[in-house]
């Protein structure tokens, strides 16, 4: 309001508009008052869209040619050799040739804005942090069983990468110290077969198809 008339600021109609594409993408809605219909089709998109990022995760190591096991949970786990498991892991790859296990976790937030949201989610992936590097150091206290796992049965010495993907770029993989490596969907597969361990923080590259 500007004395008895309004402003319009289009580059802030603009800017809106990029919010409110981006909430409907993350499957939500910037605004209390969202009719319950809508909020549950919007919470089904969203899983909807969990459910693909882990589906992607799988077929970004299909096409690095690695042997894999996806989705797997601490019962099965046991079973399998690794008891204890803190959680499950959602993709585990074996890398024969360079003695690397990636133990894989896909996070897909909703993306934030405010200084308060952002907060809010760094104190998130500090727990989520700890808790990838629980199930990465397990996974390298039972390596050969975890690499058995993933079908591979050569007796080697193996090295753990703990890594998360997510869908695009996060600001949690550029605080002071992130303690791991993240990376988005489009550039894993590419992260897999490369000759170099992972930063940690950030990892990004050429997208391997």
């Amino acid at each position: 309001m500007h004395g008895d008339g309004i402003l319009i600021a289009p580059w802030l109609i603009r800017v809106s508009q990029h919010l409110y594409a981006a909430s409907l993408g993350d499957g939500r809605l910037p605004r209390p008052d969202t009719p319950p219909k809508a909020a549950d089709l919007l919470d089904r998109y969203r899983q909807q869209q969990n459910n693909q990022l882990e589906t992607d995760l799988v077929e970004a190591a299909a096409r690095a040619g690695l042997p894999h096991r996806s989705r797997l949970e601490p019962g099965p786990a046991a079973r399998l050799g690794l008891p204890g498991l803190p959680g499950e892991i959602d993709l585990l790859v074996a890398d024969p040739s360079r003695g690397r296990l990636w133990v894989i976790e896909a996070k897909d937030p909703h993306r934030t804005i405010s200084s308060h949201s952002v907060a809010q989610h760094l104190g998130r992936f500090v727990r989520y942090r700890k808790k990838l590097l629980a199930k990465a150091q397990l996974v390298s206290s039972h390596a050969a069983a975890a690499a058995q796992a993933c079908g591979v049965d050569t007796p080697q010495d193996w090295r753990v990468v703990p890594l998360f993907v997510t869908r695009s770029i996060d600001p949690a993989a550029f605080i002071a110290d992130p303690d791991v490596a993240f990376t988005d969907i489009a550039h894993l597969a590419a992260l897999l077969i490369g000759g170099t361990d992972p930063e940690i923080g950030w990892n990004a590259g050429p997208i391997h198809t």
